[in-house]
């Protein structure tokens, strides 16, 4: 892989084509709905939609390409994207598990019903409600603030709590959420792919895998002024951070240090291209 230049942000680019039986194989493997299958192929196929894979760490932007990519879609006639995100099942998650924390009396009883509603492992549900029990007595906090308790508690639940019982546990969810919006005529984004597991399968299902790199300077720098606190340092070299760090099975990898718009430019365009190929 090239190093950045001045001129373009661009790193590399791999293009893939899958066709309409290598998609209904691979879409299969994951247990994704025969159905939405057939009519998210149907539409990427025909270049009415293209989907994306986002992978980044934290700060480097990947939302907020997502978010600014999609309406210049339909500037090229194809369907505007649906944004989903990789944190969205285990936010939701987290909050389940708060829940349970808050109507608990006691440490032993939230431990019981984290394993027994949630099914997580016991070791994993004993940890959540040491990070949790005392602020619940007097707050009632939520996942969607941007704490470094919470961080580390979607990377634990992710990896402790899913991954490592169920390695596929979030990527046939999050693939299936892709497809169901797919079916229904809509682009489809994923924003925030972190393991191999989580990007390989884009490539046969007919959808880019894009990287945005960044360096860990402009990474905290974004990552204070988006959220107001000095990250966890820790947290940013954990696993779920760093599992892409030297995967080579990219469609398009692009640095965003500097200003959106070259960056931006790039990964619009290769989209509008990756959908043109597939319906070649």
């Amino acid at each position: 892989m090239s190093e950045p230049t001045n001129a373009t942000p661009l790193l590399s680019v791999m293009h893939t084509t899958p066709d309409q039986a290598t998609i209904l194989r691979a879409a299969e493997r994951l247990g994704i709905d025969e159905e939405a299958v057939r009519l998210a192929a149907s539409g990427l196929l025909e270049g009415r939609v293209v989907s994306a894979v986002f992978s980044g760490k934290m700060g480097s932007g990947k939302d907020t390409l997502a978010e600014r990519v999609s309406p210049e879609l339909a500037l090229h006639g194809i369907a505007p994207a649906i944004i989903h995100r990789t944190s969205d099942p285990i936010r939701a998650e987290l909050n389940e598990a708060i829940g349970r924390i808050i109507s608990s009396t006691s440490r032993r009883d939230a431990t019981t019903r984290l394993v027994d509603e949630m099914s997580l492992p016991k070791p994993v549900a004993a940890h959540i409600v040491d990070e949790l029990f005392e602020t619940t007595r007097t707050t009632r906090p939520t996942a969607e603030e941007r704490t470094n308790v919470n961080r580390h508690l979607l990377q634990y639940i992710a990896d402790e709590g899913r991954r490592s019982v169920e390695p596929e546990y979030w990527t046939r969810q999050c693939f299936a959420t892709l497809f169901a919006t797919l079916a229904q005529g809509r682009s489809a984004f994923l924003s925030g792919g972190r393991y191999p597991n989580e990007v390989l399968p884009a490539q046969s299902l007919g959808i880019m895998a894009v990287r945005i790199e960044v360096s860990r300077e402009v990474q905290v720098a974004r990552l204070i002024s988006r959220d107001g606190i000095a990250p966890d340092l820790s947290l940013l070299d954990d696993s779920n951070e760093c599992g892409l760090d030297d995967f080579v099975g990219f469609n398009l990898v692009v640095n965003n240090n500097g200003e959106l718009d070259p960056t931006l430019s790039i990964v619009r365009d290769e989209l509008v291209e990756h959908g043109r190929r597939l319906s070649a």
